[in-house]
Protein backbone atom coordinates (compact mmCIF):
# COMPACT_ATOMS: atom_id res chain seq x y z
CA UNK A 1 0.00 0.00 0.00
CA UNK A 2 3.11 2.09 0.01
CA UNK A 3 4.34 1.18 -2.43
CA UNK A 4 5.78 4.36 -4.59
CA UNK A 5 3.60 2.99 -7.90
CA UNK A 6 0.56 2.61 -5.85
CA UNK A 7 0.66 5.98 -4.05
CA UNK A 8 1.11 7.31 -7.19
CA UNK A 9 -1.69 6.25 -9.21
CA UNK A 10 -3.61 6.92 -6.44
CA UNK A 11 -2.51 10.14 -6.75
CA UNK A 12 -3.46 10.26 -10.08
CA UNK A 13 -6.75 8.83 -9.87
CA UNK A 14 -7.47 11.30 -6.67
CA UNK A 15 -6.64 14.41 -9.05
CA UNK A 16 -8.97 12.93 -12.29
CA UNK A 17 -11.62 12.46 -9.58
CA UNK A 18 -11.77 16.09 -8.53
CA UNK A 19 -11.29 17.38 -11.51
CA UNK A 20 -14.38 15.65 -12.42
CA UNK A 21 -16.27 15.79 -9.57
CA UNK A 22 -15.47 19.35 -8.58
CA UNK A 23 -16.49 20.51 -5.18
CA UNK A 24 -19.46 17.40 -5.03
CA UNK A 25 -18.39 14.79 -3.10
CA UNK A 26 -20.70 12.55 -4.39
CA UNK A 27 -19.75 12.82 -7.69
CA UNK A 28 -15.80 12.89 -6.90
CA UNK A 29 -16.15 9.74 -4.93
CA UNK A 30 -18.31 8.26 -7.71
CA UNK A 31 -15.65 8.85 -9.91
CA UNK A 32 -13.01 7.10 -8.22
CA UNK A 33 -14.81 4.44 -7.47
CA UNK A 34 -16.12 3.77 -11.04
CA UNK A 35 -12.58 4.25 -12.60
CA UNK A 36 -11.26 1.72 -9.66
CA UNK A 37 -13.99 -0.52 -9.45
CA UNK A 38 -16.38 -0.32 -12.68
CA UNK A 39 -19.59 -0.13 -10.33
CA UNK A 40 -21.24 2.63 -8.36
CA UNK A 41 -21.29 1.79 -4.36
CA UNK A 42 -24.04 -0.12 -2.47
CA UNK A 43 -26.35 1.89 -0.02
CA UNK A 44 -24.51 -0.18 2.35
CA UNK A 45 -21.15 0.68 1.23
CA UNK A 46 -22.37 4.13 1.44
CA UNK A 47 -22.58 4.54 4.74
CA UNK A 48 -19.52 3.18 5.72
CA UNK A 49 -17.51 5.44 3.37
CA UNK A 50 -19.62 8.41 4.61
CA UNK A 51 -17.98 7.59 8.11
CA UNK A 52 -14.47 8.23 6.45
CA UNK A 53 -14.10 11.84 7.53
CA UNK A 54 -12.42 10.67 10.51
CA UNK A 55 -9.79 9.66 8.12
CA UNK A 56 -9.82 13.08 6.65
CA UNK A 57 -9.40 14.72 10.08
CA UNK A 58 -5.98 12.16 11.15
CA UNK A 59 -4.27 12.78 7.70
CA UNK A 60 -5.39 16.25 6.67
CA UNK A 61 -5.24 18.07 10.63
CA UNK A 62 -2.04 19.83 9.76
CA UNK A 63 -0.86 21.55 6.47
CA UNK A 64 2.45 19.65 6.97
CA UNK A 65 1.18 16.55 7.03
CA UNK A 66 -0.66 17.17 4.13
CA UNK A 67 1.67 18.70 2.25
CA UNK A 68 4.06 15.39 3.10
CA UNK A 69 1.31 13.86 1.98
CA UNK A 70 1.53 15.45 -1.57
CA UNK A 71 5.36 15.01 -1.99
CA UNK A 72 5.71 12.22 -4.53
CA UNK A 73 7.18 11.62 -7.75
CA UNK A 74 4.76 14.07 -9.56
CA UNK A 75 3.59 17.65 -9.06
CA UNK A 76 -0.60 17.96 -8.27
CA UNK A 77 -2.57 20.36 -9.61
CA UNK A 78 -1.63 23.72 -7.40
CA UNK A 79 -5.20 24.45 -7.57
CA UNK A 80 -6.32 22.18 -5.76
CA UNK A 81 -5.82 22.58 -1.90
CA UNK A 82 -2.89 20.03 -0.40
CA UNK A 83 -5.48 19.45 2.94
CA UNK A 84 -8.38 18.45 0.16
CA UNK A 85 -5.57 16.83 -2.06
CA UNK A 86 -4.16 14.51 0.54
CA UNK A 87 -7.72 13.84 1.64
CA UNK A 88 -8.66 12.71 -1.37
CA UNK A 89 -5.62 10.66 -2.18
CA UNK A 90 -6.07 8.30 1.24
CA UNK A 91 -9.44 7.86 -0.11
CA UNK A 92 -8.21 6.30 -3.35
CA UNK A 93 -5.58 4.47 -1.68
CA UNK A 94 -8.64 2.64 0.51
CA UNK A 95 -10.35 2.00 -2.29
CA UNK A 96 -7.90 0.75 -4.86
CA UNK A 97 -6.50 -1.40 -1.69
CA UNK A 98 -10.02 -3.45 -1.68
CA UNK A 99 -9.66 -6.49 -2.86
CA UNK A 100 -12.48 -6.00 -5.18
CA UNK A 101 -10.44 -3.77 -6.92
CA UNK A 102 -6.74 -6.05 -6.29
CA UNK A 103 -8.66 -8.85 -8.29
CA UNK A 104 -10.30 -7.21 -10.41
Amino acid sequence: MNDPRFVEGSRQLAQAAIHEGGHDYNKTLDAINLRALARPFTAKEMEVVRRLPDLKAHRCSSRSSAKAGCRQESKHDSSIPARVFAWWTMLAINILNLDEALDK
